[in-house]
C-alpha cells in the first residue's frame, strides 16, 4: 500500500517522538529547520552528489588530467559492460538479497556517470530499464535491512541521474516503490540498526536519505521523517567507529563500507540541505582518513583484523572526500602510486565512478603530514608502526581489544608484518558468511563456547599470537595498549594481554619493538602459569619456510628474503606446520599458507619469556645484544 503525503500535524507529533527517543543529540536539527530545509531545498535534478554543473566540471577536467582520463576510462568500460548484461533477479543468497542490491546499485551509478558525461542515450535506457527490473521486485528484502538500504541508493540515484530522460509515469512509480519498499518497511517494528554501533546504522541511514532527499517534493513528509532519523541515529555508530581517535573497530574493509554510506549521506545533506546538522564534527571524524592511511600497509594490503579483508583499496572514493573536506590532500596523495597500479581492481567498486567527483586535481604532491607511527583507542585499540610512506618500508600492526566487538576474531595480541614489498606474517581473515552459515555454524554466537569459534580462521589458533594450554582466549576480556612510542629509532607497541588469558595465565604481556624501523623484535612475558602448562607462539605466513637451524628460520617470497631467529626459551624449536588444509568439515581451505610455531611447557616457577626476532633482507643482523636490551623494557 502506498501512503498519501502525511499531514503536517502527524508528521510533527512523529519527530517529537524520535527527537525524544534518547537518540545522541549531537546531531539534532532545531525544532522546525528540517521542514524549513526541506521547503526550501532545490527542486532541479540531478542533485543527489551532482549537480549539472559538477558534470560539466568533469568532463572539463578529463580532458587535461591524466588520472582522471583513465578512471574514466575504467568507468566508462564498467559502464559498457553493463549494456549487455543480464536483468538482475530476486534471487537470494542464503537469507541476504545484499548481492543483488550491490549489482543494481553498482550498474546504475556506472550507467549514470557515463549518461551525463557522455549524452549517449544507451546508457539511460539501460539504467532506465534497470529501474524497472529491480522495483517489480515482490519487495527488498527487509528481513535483512542492509539489502534495502543499497537498493534504496541504487533506486535513488538512477531517479534523480536519469530523471530529465524518464517518463512522468515512470517517476511517479520509482516514488511509490522507494515509499512502499524501504520507507514503510523501515518503520515497521523495531529495527536495531537505528540506534546500532556498526556499519549497518550508516549503511542503513545511508541509503535511505539518499531516497529521502531524491524525492523530497513529492513526499516532504516521509522526507522528514527519515532524515529526522538519520540525522538522529547515525551519531551512534560514528561515535562507536571513531571516537576518540578514527579508528574503526570492525577494521579497514568495514570503514570503507560503513564510511561510504556515512560519507555519502553527510555529503547530499550538505549539498540538498545546507547542512549535516554537525555530523562531519563527531570527534574523530576528521582523523579517520589518518587511520585508514595507516592501516594500509606498503603492499597495499590492508591490516585485516577481525572479519575485514585484506584487499581494500587503499584510496577509495569516501578518502578522497574526506580529503577533501578536512583539507588533507596527504591523505590520498600518499596512495597515488598504489591507486594507479591497481586501477583495474578499484574500478570494481560499486561506487568507485564517484572518485571523477571528488578526486583532486592531477597536481605536485603536496608535503605528507602524517606520522609514521599510529596508536588508536576504542572499541579495538590497534597501532601501526612504518618506517616511510613508499612501497618497500617495513610496517607493522598490531591488535588489542576484545574478541566480542563486533565482527572480531581471537585476534588479541596478533600482528602483521611487511618489509620490502612482502607480507610477511598474515591474517587469513574471515570465511564467506553464507558458506558458514549454509553448513549450520552458529556464526553469530560468540559466547565462548559460541560456533563463531569453531572457525579456524576466528579463533587464535590460526592468528599470530599465543595459546596457552590449546584452549581459546577469553572472549569477555579487553586487552589494552598498555605502552606506545613514536621514537625515532625504535618505535614499540605493548599490549596487556592478561584479560584475555584470565584463568589460563596470571599475567600476559606481548611487546614489539622496531628497532632501526627495520628490524621487528617481539617479547612475550608470561606469569601465573601452573607448571607444565604450553604456550605456543605462532605466525602465519604464506611465504615458503626453510629451517636453517632448530632455532633460525628462512622465509623467501617474491624474491625477498626474511629471517626468522628464536632467542629465547633457550630448549625452544621451530617447527612448521600446512596450514592449508581445512581444519574442520566447515573450514574453508587456505592454499599457500603456513605456520611457524614453536610449544614450550612452563616452569615450575610459573614464568615464562620468549624473544624472537625478524630480520628482513640477507645482509646485517641486528645484534643479539641490541634485541636482549629490548627485552629488559
Amino acid at each position: 500500500m502506498i501512503n498519501a503525503p502525511l499531514p503536517s500535524r502527524f508528521v510533527s507529533s512523529v519527530l517529537a517522538v524520535i527527537l525524544s527517543a534518547g537518540f545522541p543529540s549531537s546531531a539534532a536539527p532545531p525544532e522546525g529547520d528540517l521542514a524549513n530545509r526541506i521547503a526550501k531545498a532545490e527542486r532541479g535534478h540531478p542533485r543527489l552528489l551532482a549537480t549539472s554543473e559538477d558534470f560539466e566540471r568533469v568532463r572539463r577536467r578529463i580532458k587535461d588530467d591524466a588520472r582522471l582520463q583513465r578512471i574514466w576510462r575504467e568507468v566508462r568500460k564498467k559502464a559498457d559492460g553493463h549494456l549487455a548484461a543480464k536483468p538482475l533477479e530476486r534471487i537470494k543468497t542464503g537469507r541476504r538479497l545484499l548481492g543483488v542490491s550491490r549489482q543494481a546499485l553498482d550498474r546504475i551509478i556506472a550507467l549514470g556517470m557515463a549518461y551525463h558525461l557522455t549524452g549517449d542515450r544507451q546508457y539511460l535506457d539501460r539504467g532506465a530499464a534497470t529501474l524497472n527490473t529491480i522495483c517489480g521486485f515482490s519487495d527488498w528484502n527487509p528481513s535483512h535491512f542492509l539489502d534495502v538500504a543499497e537498493m534504496t541508493a541504487a533506486v535513488a540515484i538512477g531517479y534523480d541521474w536519469f530523471f530529465d530522460g524518464l517518463p512522468p509515469e515512470m517517476r511517479r512509480h520509482l516514488r511509490e516503490t522507494i515509499v512502499e519498499k524501504a520507507f514503510e518497511p523501515s518503520f515497521a517494528g523495531n529495527h536495531w540498526w537505528v540506534k546500532g554501533t556498526n556499519n549497518w546504522n550508516q549503511v542503513c541511514h545511508g541509503g535511505l536519505t539518499l531516497g529521502a532527499l531524491a524525492i523530497l517534493e513529492d513526499e516532504p513528509g516521509w522526507s522528514e521523517r527519515i532524515v529526522a532519523r538519520a540525522v538522529q541515529g547515525v551519531p551512534a555508530a560514528m561515535k562507536a567507529g571513531y571516537e576518540p581517535s578514527g579508528t574503526y573497530p570492525e577494521g579497514p574493509g568495514y570503514w570503507n563500507y560503513g564510511t561510504s554510506y556515512n560519507v555519502i549521506l553527510i555529503a547530499a545533506l550538505q549539498e540538498i540541505l545546507g547542512s549535516d546538522f554537525g555530523l562531519s564534527g563527531m570527534p574523530g571524524f576528521d582523523r579517520t582518513g589518518d587511520y585508514l592511511n595507516h592501516a594500509v600497509g606498503p603492499t597495499g594490503l590492508a591490516f585485516n583484523y577481525a572479519d575485514g579483508g585484506a584487499s581494500v583499496h587503499p584510496a577509495p572514493p569516501a578518502l578522497f572526500w574526506l580529503a577533501r573536506h578536512f583539507k588533507r590532500p596527504d591523505w590520498v596523495t600518499t596512495r597515488l602510486d598504489v591507486f594507479d597500479a591497481t586501477l583495474g581492481r578499484a574500478s570494481r567498486g560499486r561506487l568507485f565512478p564517484l572518485t571523477l567527483l571528488w578526486a583532486p586535481p592531477l597536481e605536485e604532491d603536496p608535503k605528507v603530514t602524517m606520522a609514521l607511527d599510529w596508536k588508536g583507542d576504542g572499541e579495538k585499540p590497534v597501532t601501526m608502526h612504518r618506517s616511510g610512506w613508499g612501497p618497500e618500508a617495513t610496517w607493522l600492526g598490531v591488535c588489542a581489544g576484545s574478541p566480542r566487538s563486533n565482527h572480531g576474531h581471537m585476534d588479541i595480541g596478533s600482528f602483521v608484518f611487511e618489509s620490502e614489498g612482502v607480507r610477511w606474517a598474515d591474517d587469513l581473515g574471515s570465511q564467506g558468511y553464507h558458506d558458514l552459515e549454509s553448513k549450520g555454524v552458529g556464526l553469530w554466537d560468540s559466547r565462548q563456547k559460541g560456533g563463531r569459534w569453531s572457525v579456524f580462521r576466528l579463533n587464535n589458533l590460526s592468528h599470530n599470537t599465543l595459546t596457552i594450554g590449546g584452549a581459546f582466549q577469553q572472549v569477555d576480556g579487553f586487552a589494552g595498549i598498555s605502552a606506545f612510542s613514536d621514537a625515532k629509532d625504535c618505535p614499540h607497541t605493548a599490549v596487556d594481554l592478561s584479560p584475555v588469558y584470565k584463568g589460563q595465565a596470571g599475567k600476559a604481556v606481548r611487546t614489539f619493538h622496531l628497532p632501526e624501523r627495520r628490524h621487528l623484535v617481539i617479547r612475550d612475558r608470561v606469569e601465573g602459569l601452573p607448571g607444565g602448562r604450553t604456550v605456543t607462539w605462532r605466525m602465519m605466513t604464506g611465504a615458503s619456510i626453510t629451517l636453517n637451524s632448530n632455532r633460525e628460520a628462512l622465509l623467501h617470497k617474491d624474491g625477498k628474503q626474511l629471517r626468522v631467529r628464536l632467542l629465547e626459551p633457550a630448549d625452544a624449536e621451530w617447527i612448521v606446520r600446512d596450514a592449508s588444509k581445512p581444519v574442520a568439515a566447515h573450514d574453508a581451505p587456505n592454499p599457500g599458507k603456513s605456520i611457524l610455531e614453536f610449544s614450550i611447557a612452563a616452569p615450575a616457577s610459573g614464568m615464562l619469556s620468549t624473544l624472537v626476532v625478524l630480520e628482513p633482507g640477507s645482509g646485517k643482523r641486528l645484534p643479539e645484544e641490541v634485541a636482549r636490551r629490548l627485552k629488559a623494557f
